[in-house]
Parts: C-alpha cells; structure tokens; sequence
C-alpha cells in the first residue's frame, strides 16, 4: 500500500507493523497520543489508557464470565419487554457538570469510574437494545436535562416514534448562555 504524503500541519502517517504483544499495543496508542494530542491535554486521556491496559490483562475467564452476565442481563430485559413496549429513565442521577471538569467522573470521590454515574446508558448498550436520549427541558439552574427511551430487541422503530413524541411535547429550550445564541 503506498504511504500518503503528509498534510500540512499533521505529523507523517503512522506506519505500524504487525504487534507481537499487548505491549506492544499499548506503546502504540501512547506514542499516537504523544504524536496527535497537545502535551496539556494528555493527562486528559491517561485514564482512558490506563482502563485500556486492565482490560489487557484480564483473562479468558474473566472475559466468560462477564459474557455470562451479559446474557443474564438480556434475559431480565426480555422478560420485562414481554409486558412493556418502551422503558423511560433518565440519562444520567446527576445534574450536568462543568464541561471538561472530569473526563472518566465529575466527582471521583462519589463516582469512582465512570459507569457509576451512567447507570442507565452503558446498561442498554452491554444488552444490545435499540436507545434513545431526548430533551426534557432545563433543570432549576437551567442547565439541560434528558431521559432516555429504550425497546426490546430490533424495534428501533418504536424508539424512534417515541423520541419524535416526546420532542414534540417538550422543544428544545437552550440555556441562557452566550454558546446557545
């Protein structure tokens, strides 16, 4: 494949051999990052890294077994759609945070990791189920709120219909802020 030429202002395209190791794998993303991010950003995805490197060395087993939770969770969401078309919760259990305050948690010492403060979101994606957030107005700071609609398996259709629903009934208000005019 012939390399491309470099674009003014990028660095050179990376050409990276065949990877022997997770190592391997794991210098790759940190040199990309070195390469392609500001240095007073790079503290900004260090988390992201580090999460990437646990799941490096997490066995087979382990692998398994959350695969068998993951089939468990599908089977509650199935049996709770046999009785319901649509599930509605809140995107997130939190007011919004200051853009940038936190890129993994706005607040490490109540929410550990991420997933602690998106108890609704990252639950419909490990079950494969067709989701949806919508507006739902301001909250009493006027900062924007959101719910989230979810279906069974394959009905998107049925999201899609509700979430037109829902932001017909409550428009999009946009915060008093100078990026909203």
């Amino acid at each position: 494949m012939p390399r491309l030429p470099p674009q003014e202002g990028l660095p050179p395209p990376l050409c990276i051999p065949p990877l022997a190791s997770s190592e391997d794998a794991l210098y790759v993303v940190n040199r990309t990052l070195h390469l392609l991010i500001k240095p007073d950003n790079l503290t900004c995805y260090q988390h992201g890294v580090e999460t990437a490197c646990r799941g490096m060395i997490t066995s087979a087993a382990i692998g398994w077994q959350a695969e068998l939770e993951r089939v468990r969770l599908i089977q509650a969401f199935a049996a709770f759609f046999n009785h319901y078309d649509l599930l509605l919760t809140p995107c997130v259990p939190i007011a919004p945070f200051t853009a940038g305050h936190g890129i993994n948690t706005p607040d490490a010492s109540a929410y550990p990791e991420w997933y602690d403060w998106t108890p609704y979101t990252w639950v419909f994606n490990a079950a494969k189920l067709p989701a949806a957030s919508c507006p739902w107005g301001l909250n009493a700071a006027g900062l924007p709120q959101a719910v989230q609609l979810a279906a069974t398996h394959f009905r998107e259709d049925l999201v899609l219909r509700a979430s037109a629903v829902l932001e017909a009934t409550m428009p999009v208000r946009h915060p008093n802020d100078v990026l909203w005019r």
